[in-house]
């Protein structure tokens, strides 16, 4: 039974000689990052990354079990947090949480595997000439207890197909975030509101595009700008709805209780109809076809600000566009404007533009 004695003492020193190396020779950490660039602003890739509802548009685990069952809690940014459940048991079941987030340029989370452990995510952008540049860096950290030391081993099987993980996730990204308009709009700082409806008194008005004929002469050739008499005349239109309903509220003696309101009724590329007036308290103006009465959207809304000239809300609109579409939102309705701030230096002029989402 000698032999038995010996091939106990070797596999032993063996245990003992990988135990000693794993333990105090191999990194408990281990830490992989790729880079990529995206021929589109940070801010739209920044909306991707910070919503885990659209990981799985771009994850390069989704595609290993489709069938996997997932479920979120809360919106987008620090705090929200994805579950899933595997039904073919190649990712196994368990959770990610945002844990910090800061706007545009950093979104870290926390990969819970459950007995399988844990990780972190972190996902750095800036820009570039290009658009941006995106960091994805995948961190995992073996428990000190020698019990575990086989993770230390387990780190040196795994960082090459993590790598690669990386790598087809961030190609994914930039695919997804290249089909986004190339709109730039990381200044836009919106914010969830429950808006309450108040009753106001306003003038409709509908506002028609014209069509240019087939031979028309553009205006690079010093044609006439088509679309910049439309903004001016949906200018001069809001202009007048105000004095007139001012004037009204004057007469039947009401208060202005708020500043100018402009409701958009429908709008599309040929035409857009409003109402445009002020809220009030006390009896309606009466004796005046032109003048209605009604009362504001209310609901859940978000609430984007407008800094500027009235002749400048189309920039700030296309970008709002830019911004839902990245974070793959759609308006429930058509919006409303708050000329809270509607006078004086440019830079002072501030409108609160509404978009309702449920």
């Amino acid at each position: 039974m000698r032999w038995i004695a010996i091939a106990i003492a070797v596999l032993a020193s063996a245990a003992a000689v990988l135990f000693g190396v794993g333990y105090f020779l191999l990194p408990a950490k281990l830490e992989v990052r790729e880079e990529m660039e995206i021929a589109r602003p940070r801010a739209a890739v920044f909306a991707l990354v910070d919503n885990l509802k659209t990981f799985n548009e771009w994850s390069p685990w989704f595609a290993a079990d489709p069938q996997a069952i997932y479920r979120f809690e809360g919106e987008s940014g620090a705090g929200q947090k994805a579950i899933w459940e595997s039904k073919g048991g190649r990712i196994g079941s368990g959770s990610q949480r945002i844990e910090r987030s800061v706007a545009n340029e950093r979104v870290e989370t926390l990969l819970d595997f459950g007995v399988r452990g844990s990780a972190r995510t972190i996902f750095d952008l800036e820009r570039a000439p290009t658009g941006s540049k995106v960091a994805w860096t995948f961190v995992s950290d073996c428990t000190s207890n020698p019990v575990y030391v086989g993770c230390r081993y387990l780190n040196l099987f795994t960082a090459g197909a993590i790598e690669q993980d990386l790598k087809a996730g961030l190609q994914r990204l930039k695919a997804v975030a290249e089909m986004l308009p190339t709109t730039d709009f990381e200044r836009l700082a919106p914010e969830y509101v429950q808006s309450a409806a108040v009753n106001y008194a306003f003038v409709e008005n509908d506002v028609t595009r014209d069509v240019a004929p087939p031979d028309a002469i553009p205006v690079s050739a010093g044609g006439p700008d088509l679309e910049a008499a439309y903004a001016q005349r949906v200018q001069t239109a809001v202009a007048e709805s105000f004095s007139v309903v001012e004037a009204k509220l004057a007469e039947a003696g009401a208060t202005v209780s708020g500043p100018r309101i402009m409701v958009t009724v429908s709008a599309d590329d040929a035409r857009i109809v409003f109402r445009a007036g002020y809220p009030f308290i006390g009896p309606a103006p009466a004796n005046d076809p032109r003048v209605s009465t009604g009362q504001t959207p209310s609901g859940r809304a978000l609430k984007f600000v407008h800094t500027g000239s009235s002749s400048a809300m189309g920039a700030t609109y296309q970008m709002i566009g830019a911004w839902l579409e990245a974070h793959r939102m759609t308006a429930s309705g058509p919006p409303w404007e708050v000329y809270v701030q509607p006078t004086g230096d440019l830079a002072q002029r501030r409108t609160e533009i509404y978009i309702p989402v449920h």
